[in-house]
């Protein structure tokens, strides 16, 4: 699961956090108040298809991967070797702040990384700040982790899947039609015909292909720009500012806090997919809220 190893407790940072995870960073740009209520409202236990799917979708990538050790891992890059690591975890402490996370895929010729991979199963291909964030975040860690990523491209994939059909139907396109392999290589002649047109990639100008189901955007790594976003998204963590709410209705409306009716900033009405019950779990109520479509 990913950055399930982010604990809290008595840590120094806010909610007693030891460590965050970089999806949790991430998803600061998405609505960081949305964070804070979940850590203030444990009780609450939100449950979606769409996270569902999501999961099974990141698991159904790795499937076929093999498990090696930490020290198989650091004698085969000491040897050069070629490695392509899933769901491989790697941290750093960035600024006082002890950051881990999970890439979906990473490429890695010895210390030379060729790729960083982070796939998502939405409806909606746009290069959003937060993926973007969340792919130059791992880059940075591999970073701070000793590879060298002065030529490595980021590459956020996006499938949209359908509803239905089994996981091998929905994600098969990952596999298909080298797609991926398509943009490496645009990567690779852009940065040597153009290499001032190659660095000038980012967030709102990434290389795109788009293949049936399947949208990729790549931009190189940028360690200014990722750490200027970091050190807003440590502010919170280091109690420096209060959580900011979400600037739209739409995600107000889709929020299971606010179904829950525990955001007092909510800036709509919850929509009526979400179907709410309590249980009793450990002499404890629960309060499950269900996002039925």
């Amino acid at each position: 699961m990913k950055e399930a190893t982010e604990t809290q407790g008595s840590g120094p940072l806010r909610h007693g956090r030891h460590q965050v995870g970089v999806s949790t960073l991430a998803s600061q740009w998405y609505c960081e108040l949305k964070i804070d209520l979940k850590h203030r409202h444990p009780e609450i236990r939100t449950l979606s298809p769409a996270l569902d799917r999501g999961t099974e979708a990141h698991e159904a990538l790795s499937a076929d991967a093999t498990v090696i050790s930490r020290k198989e891992f650091d004698q085969d890059v000491a040897d050069g070797k070629e490695l392509f690591l899933q769901e491989s975890r790697f941290q750093a402490d960035i600024e006082g702040v002890p950051v881990i996370g999970v890439p979906d895929l990473v490429h890695l010729r010895g210390r030379r990384c060729e790729l960083v991979l982070e796939m998502k199963f939405s409806r909606r291909p746009t290069l959003y700040i937060d993926r973007y964030v969340q792919a130059q975040t791992y880059a940075l860690l591999l970073a701070r982790n000793g590879f060298d990523l002065d030529r490595t491209p980021c590459v956020v994939g996006v499938v949209q899947a359908p509803l239905d059909g089994t996981p091998d139907d929905r994600f098969d396109s990952l596999k298909r039609n080298g797609i991926l392999q398509t943009i490496l290589d645009r990567c690779r002649t852009l940065r040597s015909r153009e290499p001032l047109g190659w660095r000038a990639r980012g967030a709102e100008n990434p290389v795109t292909i788009r293949e049936g189901p399947v949208t990729l955007q790549a931009f190189p790594f940028d360690p200014k720009a990722v750490m200027d976003h970091l050190r807003w998204a440590f502010d919170f963590w280091k109690s420096r500012r209060d959580p900011l709410a979400a600037v739209t209705a739409a995600k107000c409306k889709v929020c299971p806090y606010n179904a829950a009716r525990v955001c007092a900033v909510a800036k709509a009405a919850p929509d009526r997919a979400f179907d709410l019950r309590t249980i009793r779990e450990d002499g404890k109520d629960i309060v499950e809220v269900r996002r039925t479509r």
